[in-house]
C-alpha cells in the first residue's frame, strides 16, 4: 500500500545484515544482530540500523543491547524480557507474549513512523523520549512516559494502549502529571501536528506559558481531554473532545470550558475590558483554505468593562 505499511504486501530492498549465531536448535537460541538495514519500498519505511543480542528458550527470551536507527530517529533500550508458555505463543505475539523493558533517553522523529501511523507524516521535528513499558503489545502499559522538545515542550505521565498494532483503532488512556509548553513549544506543536495550518492562533499566542494536568482518552484521531489548564491569562477547567480527519483536512473540537477571572483584556488586547468568569460549551471546526467556524453557548457570570 503506497505510503502505508501492509504486512501482507511487502517489497523489501537494500537488505544488509551482519549476524552471529552461537546456538540454534528446536528449543533455544543464542544470536546477535550486529547490524541490519533495509527499506520497504511501498510504505517508504527505512530501517537504517538494527542491532541486538538475543538469548531464548521455550519459556522466555532476553534481548540486550537493543538499538534501532531510522532516518531521523535513534532509539535505545536496556534489557527486554519476554515470558511465554511455549514458542507457539509467537503466532499471536501481540496478545500472548508478555514483556517488559525501559526505553533509555532517545531521539524520536514521529514522521519516521508514518508508514505505521499516517497521521504522523507531517511531524518532522525530533522529540526526546524516555519510557518504561510492559505488555503484551495489544495491552500495552507505560507506567513512565517522558517526552521533551528542547525544554520548550514537556510531557510526563503514565499511559495505556489497547490494540496498538492497529494504530487507527488503538485506544489510549493516559494520566498527565505534567504537560507544559511555552510560546516556542506551542508553535512547535501546531506546525507539526497541523502542518496545513502552521500558524499559531492569536488566542494561544496570548496565553503565554501553558500547562495541563488531567486525563486523556480516546483514539489518535478522536481524543477527549479532561483537566485543568494554567496559562498567563488564567486557569481553565476543560472537558474537550478533539478530532482530526486528514483526508478531509479537518480539525474539530467540542466540549465545555469553565474559568474564574480570565484575563480578557490581555487576550483581546483591549484596555476597555477586564476579567471574565464563564461556563461555556464550545463547538469549533477548522477546514483547509477556510476560516474557522466556532460557536460558544453558556453562562457569562461576570465581565469587567471600563
Amino acid at each position: 500500500t503506497p505510503g502505508k505499511f501492509n504486512s501482507n504486501h511487502l517489497y523489501l530492498k537494500d537488505i544488509v545484515a551482519t549476524l552471529s549465531l552461537k546456538a540454534l536448535n528446536n528449543d533455544s537460541i543464542n544470536a546477535s544482530i550486529k547490524r541490519m538495514s533495509l527499506e520497504e519500498e511501498e510504505s517508504g519505511f527505512n530501517l537504517k540500523k538494527l542491532s541486538l543480542k538475543i538469548i531464548g528458550n521455550q519459556r522466555g527470551m532476553r534481548i540486550e543491547n537493543f538499538g534501532i536507527e531510522l532516518p531521523h530517529t535513534a532509539l535505545m533500550m536496556d534489557t527486554l524480557l519476554m515470558e511465554y508458555d511455549s514458542l507457539g505463543a509467537f503466532s499471536r505475539f501481540a496478545y500472548d507474549v508478555p514483556f517488559r523493558f525501559r526505553m533509555l533517553p532517545s531521539r524520536l522523529t514521529p514522521s519516521d513512523l508514518s508508514a505505521f501511523v499516517p497521521a504522523l507524516k507531517g511531524f518532522n521535528e525530533p522529540l526526546q523520549l524516555e519510557a518504561e513499558a510492559e505488555g503484551p503489545l495489544n495491552q500495552l502499559n507505560c507506567p513512565l512516559l517522558r517526552i521533551d522538545a528542547n525544554q520548550h515542550f514537556r510531557l510526563q505521565g503514565d499511559l495505556s494502549l489497547q490494540d496498538f498494532t492497529s494504530p487507527e483503532d488503538a485506544f489510549i488512556y493516559g494520566h498527565l502529571s505534567q504537560l507544559y509548553a511555552d510560546a516556542q513549544g506551542v508553535a512547535f506543536l501546531v506546525r507539526n501536528l497541523n502542518p496545513l495550518h502552521p500558524e499559531v492562533p492569536p488566542v494561544l499566542q496570548q496565553m503565554g506559558n501553558i500547562s495541563f494536568r488531567g486525563e486523556v482518552s480516546g483514539y489518535f484521531s478522536d481524543l477527549v481531554m479532561y483537566g485543568r489548564v494554567h496559562s498567563d491569562l488564567g486557569d481553565l477547567q476543560t472537558d474537550m473532545k478533539v478530532s482530526s480527519n486528514k483526508e478531509q483536512q479537518l480539525f474539530a473540537y467540542s466540549g465545555s470550558i469553565k474559568t474564574n477571572e480570565w484575563n480578557l483584556q490581555q487576550m483581546l488586547n483591549d484596555k476597555k475590558l477586564g476579567h471574565v468568569t464563564f461556563n461555556l460549551s464550545v463547538n469549533g471546526c477548522h477546514k483547509a483554505n477556510s476560516n474557522p467556524d466556532i460557536e460558544f453557548k453558556g453562562d457569562i457570570k461576570q465581565i469587567d468593562y471600563n
